[in-house]
């Protein structure tokens, strides 16, 4: 089982190699390429390999953003934690942020009671649904 681990990791790192290769060092090639781009003159050929250095650019800047994601979620992996607790957290910080512990009633005061809380929402939305129509007996023949 130990050499199978072996060769897995030694394939996985010839994988990260061969995926992301040396970074940083990408980076700081580029970034010398494109100063050097940005302070020559300018022709079809130029602009043509400036925008094939900002592409390249972009590439490893991506590349960089996915290796730490995943890097970040291979630490989570390594302490057992699954992330549980960091949607638990969120989880919890959404219910809180959701929930209504106060409001200003009709009379512009604060309420703050759970129970004059809840009386303050009937109160509102009864006032929302409540019909403005007439009835029919209310109508008198005069009106129509």
């Amino acid at each position: 089982m130990a050499e199978k681990l072996e060769c897995c990791t030694a394939g996985l790192k010839q994988w990260s190699s061969g995926k992301y290769g040396h970074i940083p060092y990408k980076m700081k090639r580029i970034l010398g390429n494109l100063d050097k781009a940005y302070a020559g003159p300018y022709d079809s050929n130029s602009l043509a390999s400036l925008r094939r250095l900002e592409k390249e650019r972009d590439r490893i800047m991506s590349l960089e953003e996915e290796f730490w994601r995943q890097r970040s979620r291979a630490e989570w992996v390594k302490v057992d934690d699954r992330n549980t607790m960091f949607f638990h957290s969120k989880t919890s910080q959404h219910r809180n942020k959701n929930t209504i512990t106060s409001l200003i009633g009709t009379d512009s005061k604060w309420c703050e009671d759970a129970h004059g809380v809840v009386q303050i929402i009937e109160h509102y939305f009864n006032d929302i649904f409540h019909s403005s129509w007439p009835s029919e007996a209310s109508i008198s023949r005069s009106q129509i």
